[in-house]
Formats: C-alpha cells, sequence, structure tokens
C-alpha cells in the first residue's frame, strides 16, 4: 500500500513539474464529479502516470477511473486505460468503448492493443 501511494505521490508531482514546464491542460468535463475533474486538469504526462498507478490496484474506484480515462482527449493516456481494463479482465468495457468510437484514432488504439497482447 505505501509503494502505491508513493507512486501516486510521485505522479502529482510530475504532473506539476510537466504543468509548468508545458503549460497545456485539457479542458474540463463540464458535469464530472471534483475527482475527474481534478484528473482532467493535469498535463497528460501526469494523466499517464495516474492511470499507470491506477491499473495496479485492485479497487473499484480505480476501475472507474481507467474507465473514465478512455474517453481522455489523449491517445497515449486512453491507451493506458484500456490496457490496464484489460489487465483487470475488463476487456467487454474496452470492446464497448471502441464501438462507440469509431475513426482512425479508435483503430490505431485497437491495433496498438493487438499488438502489445501478442507478446
Amino acid at each position: 500500500m505505501t509503494y502505491v501511494l508513493a507512486i501516486v505521490a510521485i505522479a502529482i508531482a510530475l504532473g506539476i513539474a510537466a504543468s509548468i514546464a508545458f503549460g497545456r491542460r485539457p479542458s474540463k468535463p463540464a458535469n464530472a464529479d471534483p475527482t475527474a475533474s481534478e484528473f482532467a486538469a493535469l498535463p497528460e504526462p501526469a494523466r499517464c502516470d495516474m492511470i499507470f498507478a491506477a491499473a495496479s490496484l485492485e479497487d473499484e474506484d480505480s476501475a472507474k477511473l481507467l474507465q473514465f480515462a478512455l474517453d481522455d482527449p489523449s491517445e497515449a493516456v486512453t491507451l493506458a486505460a484500456a490496457r490496464g481494463l484489460l489487465g483487470r479482465g475488463l476487456a467487454q468495457s474496452v470492446d464497448d468503448y471502441l464501438q462507440r468510437h469509431p475513426g482512425d484514432r479508435t483503430e490505431r488504439i485497437s491495433r496498438t492493443l493487438t499488438l502489445i497482447s501478442q507478446r
């Protein structure tokens, strides 16, 4: 548990540093809960770190964060979330997302997930 908290603290620190360095943030979702709004306000590298940390946890809140992150504007964050959900055995959530969002981005994510799973 301490190890996970350390990872989360490092991810937050990286997010702050990246925020200062890059100065770019995605827009906050209009009707999201405070946690989702805080997540969306982080820069892309910090959001990726948070998703990698959440993927290693086995609680329901982490699974919800992974599902929320599927709709992230960053393809890297979405891919990390999809990989985390697949690792939890929640392939149906990923399949549902891919079916709801047809297009080039979805095709790239799907191909990348296929390549990763062939390892």
